[in-house]
């Protein structure tokens, strides 16, 4: 999925348009953000559009504005803002960050900051429950957070986690702009997208998180049944922590040694393994969309490389192609996708 955006997100949740600088203000912070803000000079024209939609643990909003501002923000919760038009400065109280479209700023709460947009911006803003963050922190650890949670303010987008964590945004604004917004799917992008922060940013938990630590068969096994038992859940890395009774790290290590593959990994193939016995099994023609969201899968997971595939012209044929072709391919003791399609 390109991170490039073309069209407008969170087109299905747009909550004003309008040129009344008040209202804007009012319902951001409404919306999301924790903030005051001012207009840079008063004879600056200000127009804006203000998309918002509430999951369970994160709250998105996409900005588009013209007017400079002037912010001091000082959230309650993990705020991270990306840019795809314009750019501006995050003065923090020990970093200056430029917000960018090379760089994403992430907020810790109750950091302040000090900022000034630039004349016209598209900024995708999110914030996440700090303590959705904490438990999955906590999860993972074995045990509680002796201090809080402290992220890096910047990111940089250009590099491979931040590449990473930008196309996993957009990808759950994609699929909330197709009203999925009961599917496990979401549920489970949520989560995800709390344990890409977690492991791949930087924080004051870094060290206790990635000791090198193993754990026994045993509690591979019981993992792997919870999986089995569990799988039409949304389920997260700590989540899985937890039943192991070990950290996160120490899972990762030992199911990757006795299995071949990370426990999420496992998850997504047991999934996987669901849909093809879905579609292999259905009397009445189950369309691969349908038998994923069963699963706990978005579509393009199961039938992504039918683009590939240039007999796949119609929905039998990618039936056929997903189940004859495609997830056969996939099993879950190996973790290794083939490219069936390139073949």
């Amino acid at each position: 999925m390109s991170s490039t955006i073309n069209s407008p997100l969170l087109r299905r949740y747009v909550l004003l348009e309008t040129h009344d600088f008040d209202k804007a203000t009012e319902a951001t912070a409404r919306a999301m953000l924790d903030h005051k803000a001012e207009l840079a000079s008063p004879r600056e024209k200000f127009h804006c559009s203000l998309s918002h939609a509430r999951l369970t643990d994160i709250s998105l909003g996409y900005w588009i504005g013209q007017g400079r501002l002037d912010i001091r923000a000082g959230p309650s919760t993990y705020l991270v803002r990306m840019q795809f038009d314009g750019a501006c400065e995050y003065r923090l109280a020990r970093e200056t960050v430029l917000l960018s479209r090379d760089w994403t700023v992430i907020q810790s709460p109750e950091d302040v900051a000090k900022i000034r947009t630039s004349e016209f911006s598209k900024i995708l803003g999110f914030a996440i429950d700090e303590a959705a963050v904490a438990r999955e922190m906590e999860n993972r650890l074995g045990h509680p957070l002796g201090v809080r949670i402290k992220f890096a303010p910047g990111m940089n987008t250009e590099s491979a986690i931040g590449q990473l964590f930008r196309r996993e945004v957009i990808g759950l604004c994609l699929e909330l702009d197709k009203n999925y917004t009961e599917r496990l799917g979401i549920r489970q992008m949520e989560r995800s997208l709390i344990s890409l922060l977690i492991d791949g940013h930087l924080h004051n938990y870094n060290r206790i998180l990635h000791r090198e630590t193993s754990t026994g068969p045993w509690q591979v096994r019981a993992v792997e049944e919870f999986i089995r038992e569990h799988a039409d859940q949304a389920l997260s890395l700590g989540d899985l922590a937890v039943v192991a009774g070990v950290s996160a790290r120490a899972l990762q290590f030992s199911f990757r040694k006795h299995r071949g593959c990370s426990p999420m990994r496992f998850l997504r193939a047991t999934r996987l393994e669901r849909v093809r016995a879905e579609l292999l099994t259905s009397e009445d023609r189950t369309s691969v969309s349908a038998a994923c969201d069963v699963a706990g899968l978005f579509a393009h997971e199961a039938d992504g490389l039918r683009v590939k595939h240039k007999a796949a012209k119609s929905v039998s044929v990618t039936h056929r192609f997903c189940v004859t072709l495609i997830l056969p391919n996939f099993h879950p003791n190996c973790a290794k996708w083939i490219d069936a399609g390139s073949r």
